[in-house]
């Protein structure tokens, strides 16, 4: 059984999805413009879910964001390995 990191690899590898080694922005137009878009509708996707009370959707969409946000952490695993400063001086702020 793969762990949740293997299986956003995995969905990568089927969907065409840039797989290396290290970071990069150096991707070919449309695969960046691919990423830009799966983010898009998912947020679009979880704003109406949200306002719809539909638990099951916003899982959904979260779910999609997080496969395509992690595969940026297989890349970059230092990137997430310490807190967000900017992060969390928003959350204290809306609190």
């Amino acid at each position: 059984m793969q762990n949740p990191m293997e299986k956003v690899q995995t969905f990568h590898e089927v969907f065409g999805g840039h797989v290396g080694k290290t970071p990069t922005v150096d991707l070919p137009p449309e695969t960046m413009a691919l990423r830009v878009e799966l983010l898009r509708e998912e947020v679009e996707e979880y704003a109406q879910a949200i306002n719809a009370g539909d638990p099951v959707g916003v899982a959904d969409a979260l779910t999609n964001i997080l496969y395509v946000l992690l595969f940026w952490a297989l890349m970059s695993p230092t990137a997430f390995s310490r807190p967000r400063l900017s992060c969390l001086m928003k959350c204290t702020a809306a609190t």
